[in-house]
């Protein structure tokens, strides 16, 4: 014979509580701007490089004033000052270059 089991009773569907839900929704804004603000910060506070002329490079290099220099593809140049130059009303550590093109005066 076959007997047939009762089935359980459902339990009552839960009232939906808003105030469960704001806290739900709350936990996970966080979660995911917290990592989106850190970012942010911590990307705006890197140090970027200002485009210098070369007539400024030449002098810094006379100076002896510069760290570091990679020269990028011949006509570029990305480099760190030893001690920080003042460039457009800013202290500067970094800086980016265009060198000059032969018998070019507007780039010097």
């Amino acid at each position: 014979m076959d007997k047939k089991r009762p089935m359980p009773p459902t339990p009552p569907k839960k009232p939906f509580n808003l105030g469960r839900f704001s806290k739900t929704l709350s936990f996970w804004i966080l979660v995911i701007l917290i990592p989106v603000a850190f970012i942010q910060f911590s990307s705006s506070r890197s140090e970027s490089a200002p485009e210098i002329n070369y007539s400024l490079y030449d002098q810094e290099l006379q100076r002896d004033n510069l760290r570091e220099v990679k020269i990028q593809a011949g006509r570029n140049a990305v480099g760190v000052f030893k001690q920080p130059v003042i460039v457009g009303n800013k202290e500067a550590r970094r800086f980016t270059v265009k060198f000059p093109i032969e018998n070019n005066p507007t780039e010097l």
